[in-house]
């Protein structure tokens, strides 16, 4: 058995121990579990809740909630905690509450009371063993199904609460945002559990937050977590204890004040706050970390950033630098310094932050983009990139945090770029429009020869451990009557010919410099009666020799170092 799995029965076993302990202790007066619909109060507060998965869709609400500072309580499902524990503990550092919600969804009522109990206990060694709390004496049946074996059963099990709701969003049944929204704003009272959903057919319950929130906020409404709502504190199961046996009174009669001559003072967290300039708006206040700067929905570009960190306790800063349209990535600045222009109409398309000092030793700068066209962007972080390159996307709004180191995990798809492109020239046609890494270069079914081709690196300062200055691309190809070119061309120049009706029939591509060390460069061609050939890559040949074949297309790529093999026999046909 694995040792995860091990540490998953001992704790699962404890949790058991422990409930069995709290219901001997009841005995015979255990009573079920007490339905929950709404909090008795006058005053204007209403708690948000969300159901079901810790996904994408949890991130988005988590993201809203932050930026205008409001904790809700999410019952979630023991199989997704499991999936996602980086996000449980994202939403429970930001002060949410995680709530029991069974392990896979079942209708409780269906199960046998062994199994109802099972359902809860592996849930709840699940939240334990992620966040460090206890979601007792809360939980909240799926689909709010329930009978009087399921309250027993819970209130046995220490869940003396069952949670359902006031007023229901009807978002899983893929209703619109502003239905959404009239569902909640026009039946919330003082004191209202509000259900919401994320994920599974509420896919526009993300989009609909935002409003509620603000719409409650501007009717004098504010908003508590279920444990906050009902003035308790979540419980946490107590550890033994140590008991001496035969313990020794030390009574001193005359005490002497403690005085530590070396007192420590306090640590204090760093605090980050910045800004962006938008399109037609100008400078927006500083917001601070965790908040979006910029808009979306408004199709308007950030035209510059600034960023300032109060560093607390510690030692160092917080540098940035941005993508600018037609300009490229800028030199790092610090301290309220701009990143970006203004008053020249440029859009920012990417950005990176790093931090200095004991700063970066002791914290991860997390940061990422919406972006014209894509939306949300993965997170980013430390120097890494978020945004896009060479597409031509506006970026839209940003948000930054200072989180404690290893904290955050990051995504594959940060940020969208192109590093490479080439361009043909194409018999009758003459050069075609520049392809972009994966783009098909010439023309296939038209029986038109390629006579010359040029390509380079771009966007290298995006890429992580790459040295730009170091890096380039060099290729060579085999030419009609004239062989292959003795000297190797390089970023941007001509191989091949123009205006002599020569047929390309092979080429070979290679990368230099540092970039060869992270990176490989992948080809195929296409070729007169062989079609597509395999792929070559570092300076193989692709096409043909002795054919006297043309070749018609070609594809290439930039792919991480070693993730594909390559047949040279399939990639190049000679005789």
């Amino acid at each position: 058995m694995k040792k995860g799995k091990i540490t998953k029965v001992i704790l699962t076993s404890l949790i058991t121990v422990f409930m069995l302990m709290t219901s001997t202790l009841r005995q015979v007066d255990a009573a079920a579990s007490q339905i929950i619909t709404s909090y008795s109060t006058t005053e204007k507060v209403a708690a948000i809740t969300f159901d079901d998965f810790a996904g994408n869709e949890a991130q988005a609400m988590l993201t809203v909630l932050n930026t205008y500072g409001v904790r809700a309580s999410f019952f979630l499902l023991g199989s997704s905690i499991e999936a996602h524990p980086d996000l449980v503990q994202q939403l429970v550092a930001a002060g949410n509450f995680i709530g029991n919600h069974s392990y896979d969804h079942p209708y409780l009522s269906d199960l046998s009371a062994t199994e109802i109990l099972e359902q809860l206990q592996e849930t709840e060694s699940i939240i334990q063993s992620v966040t460090g709390k206890s979601s007792m004496p809360y939980f909240r049946p799926p689909y709010g199904d329930y009978d009087d074996s399921v309250l027993q059963v819970a209130g046995d099990a220490g869940f003396t609460k069952t949670v359902l709701w006031t007023v229901d969003s009807m978002d899983y049944d893929g209703i619109s945002k502003e239905e959404i929204i009239s569902n909640v704003v026009d039946n919330v009272v003082p004191g209202s559990i509000i259900l919401m959903h994320t994920g599974g057919s509420a896919t526009n319950t993300q989009f609909a937050l935002e409003t509620i929130i603000t719409t409650l906020q501007s009717q004098g409404y504010s908003f508590a977590t279920i444990p906050e709502l009902f003035g308790e504190t979540v419980a946490v199961p107590p550890p033994d204890p140590v008991v001496d046996p035969d313990p020794d009174p030390v009574i001193d009669p005359d005490p002497d004040p403690v005085v530590d001559p070396d007192p420590v003072a306090p640590t204090v967290a760093p605090t980050l706050s910045y800004s962006a300039h938008i399109q037609s708006i100008g400078w927006q206040s500083y917001v601070s970390e965790g908040t979006l700067a910029g808009t979306t929905g408004l199709a308007k570009r950030i035209e510059a950033l600034k960023a300032n960190i109060d560093p607390g306790s510690y030692s160092g800063t917080i540098e940035y630098r941005s993508h600018v349209q037609t300009y490229g990535w800028q030199d790092w600045v610090v301290d309220d310094q701009i990143t970006g222009t203004t008053g020249l109409a440029k859009r920012l398309e990417a950005i990176q932050f790093r931090l200095t000092g004991e700063l970066a030793v002791n914290f991860d700068v997390v940061y990422r983009a919406y972006v014209e066209n894509l939306g949300w962007l993965d997170w980013a972080k430390n120097g890494e990139s978020a945004g896009s390159a060479s597409y031509g996307y506006r970026m839209e709004a940003i948000e930054v945090r200072i989180v404690p180191k290893g904290a955050y995990s990051t995504g594959p798809k940060s940020y969208v770029t192109r590093n490479l492109q080439y361009a043909a020239h194409v018999q009758t046609y003459g050069w075609q429009s520049y392809r972009y890494d994966s783009g098909v270069s010439g023309t296939i079914g038209e029986g038109k020869r390629l006579e010359a081709i040029t390509l380079s690196l771009i966007n290298l300062s995006g890429l992580p451990d790459v040295n730009a200055s170091n890096s380039g691309i060099s290729y060579r190809t085999h030419i009609q009557t004239v062989g292959w070119e003795a000297a190797w061309k390089i970023n941007g120049q001509i191989s091949g010919t123009t205006g002599l009706g020569l047929r390309l029939e092979a080429i070979q591509i290679a990368l230099t410099g540092d970039i060869a060390n992270q990176y490989d460069v992948i080809y195929r061609v296409h070729v007169q009666h062989f079609g597509w050939l395999d792929w070559a890559k570092n300076g193989e040949s692709a096409g043909s020799e002795g054919y006297g074949y043309r070749m018609e297309a070609i594809e290439i790529r930039l792919i991480p170092r070693g993730s594909l093999a390559t047949d040279p026999t399939g990639a190049f046909k000679s005789i």
